[in-house]
């Protein structure tokens, strides 16, 4: 058992800073998706604006072209930053799932020398040997 709890405050350490790093990560996840809503219901706002303008021009002359243009281009950053925060939750996904397995491995160790210690042992010489 000292050897299980040598093991076991050598292991905690390490345990304790994967899911701290995994508590971070789901931060980052949780940000990156709240910034993917944000985006989203940006582009649902653009797409509202660009239908309206398309709406109320198409009776005009095209000397609204500059709007349509500005509505380009706002929806097209729109769908960059969009397709950016895709990627990065992605990426915190995946890592906050690699972290998940480092755990579980890490548990499964733990466990694997807690039944390597707990294992009934021979009774050692004590040094009583007489040479018989």
């Amino acid at each position: 058992t000292a050897n299980f709890r040598h093991d076991a405050k050598q292991d905690y350490p390490s345990l304790v800073s994967a899911v701290k790093s995994n508590q971070e990560r789901s931060g980052e996840l949780a940000t990156g998706t709240k910034v993917l809503i944000d985006n989203t219901d940006t582009i649902s706002r653009a797409r509202t604006q660009y239908s309206k303008l398309y709406r109320a021009d198409q009776w005009q002359s095209p000397r609204n072209e500059q709007d349509y243009s500005e509505q380009r281009r706002s929806s097209g950053e729109n769908l960059n930053h969009t397709a950016f925060s895709l990627v990065r939750s992605s990426q915190s996904s995946e890592e906050f799932a690699r972290n998940i397995r480092n755990i579980e491995k890490n548990i499964v160790q733990m466990n694997e020398r807690k039944q390597e210690i707990e294992k009934p042992r021979p009774k050692q010489n004590r040094g009583m040997d007489f040479g018989m």
